[in-house]
């Protein structure tokens, strides 16, 4: 694996390590570092798909009680990571 692979698998891990303390941490700005300031988070609401513009989802993730503070086990851990 060459030095500027290693580098940019280095550089994307730690982005999903951010997205995933920030998620535990129920830490907003930890979450808006990981994400595009014109990201939106897509899900299944009741079936259908539901786009959230990133701000409006962080301002969810800053009214909410965390993991961390409501002592749940914290259980992420990054698998793989593939680069095509």
């Amino acid at each position: 694996m060459s030095v500027e692979r290693d580098a940019d698998l280095a550089e994307i891990e730690a982005v999903v390590k951010t997205y995933l303390d920030g998620l535990y941490e129920g830490d907003a700005d930890k979450l808006a570092a990981a994400f595009h300031a014109t990201s939106a988070l897509t899900q299944a609401l009741d079936g259908k798909p539901t786009i959230t513009p990133r701000d409006e989802w962080l301002a969810a993730v800053r009214a909410r009680p965390s993991p961390k503070s409501t002592g749940l086990a914290r259980h992420d851990r990054i698998q793989t990571i593939a680069r095509v």
